[in-house]
């Protein structure tokens, strides 16, 4: 954190920085905090304050076999699954199993589908896109945007949040969904991440549902 403290100039122009003090964030809600703040900056119409608070997170974020087939389970669950059910139990209901009602059908349809389908699916769909993407960055967060550097070629992309279409918060994950063809996803663990940058990723959360809303 950054307190600035800063005066207009003679012109009535942009405030001129004077002095640059350095604050934890964590004394924002403190005692102490706000005793300090008036004996430094005592009450003078002639000066104007400003309290900033900027936060930069780097999170390495690599494409690998594990973590993308990590993005098409979790895509499969939470957008995917319902609609495969339904329709194996509406072929169930036409064409049903000898000997075993509609229900029963419908799960062995359903589970036949994963084992013979969806699982070799995923995995070669999967050993593709590592094959493909071939992501490797440094990825900075901040409030004012997103700053890839790759790490595997001499790239440097400057996204605006507009990139991420959604960011969910899970019981031991921060999931940021982005618009990047294929379903590009990032998984960002709660344990990895401290109390102020998961503080960060709700305030965006709330910033990027509210902009798409």
């Amino acid at each position: 954190m950054r307190l600035l403290h800063s005066q207009r100039n003679e012109m009535g122009g942009a405030p001129n920085e004077i002095e640059t003090l350095n604050f934890k964030p964590a004394c924002l809600d403190c005692k102490a905090y706000r005793k300090i703040l008036p004996r430094i900056y005592p009450d003078n119409n002639e000066f104007k304050y400003k309290l900033t608070i900027s936060m930069q997170i780097i999170k390495r974020i690599k494409s690998d076999y594990r973590s993308i087939l990590k993005a098409k389970i979790y895509r499969l669950f939470t957008r995917s699954l319902w609609i495969y059910l339904i329709c194996m139990f509406v072929i169930a209901s036409v064409l049903p199993l000898p000997g075993v009602n509609n229900l029963v059908s419908g799960l062995i349809y359903f589970i036949s589908f994963l084992i013979l389908v969806i699982i070799p699916g995923y995995h070669f769909s999967t050993v593709r896109l590592v094959k493909t993407l071939q992501f490797d960055a440094d990825v900075e967060f901040s409030e004012t945007g997103i700053v890839v550097r790759h790490r595997n070629k001499d790239v440097v992309e400057t996204k605006g949040w507009e990139w991420i279409s959604r960011i969910i918060i899970t019981g031991g994950a921060v999931v940021l969904e982005t618009r990047q063809y294929p379903g590009f996803m990032i998984f960002l663990s709660k344990e990895r991440l401290e109390g102020e940058e998961l503080g960060f990723f709700r305030r965006m959360s709330e910033r990027v549902r509210s902009s798409y809303s």
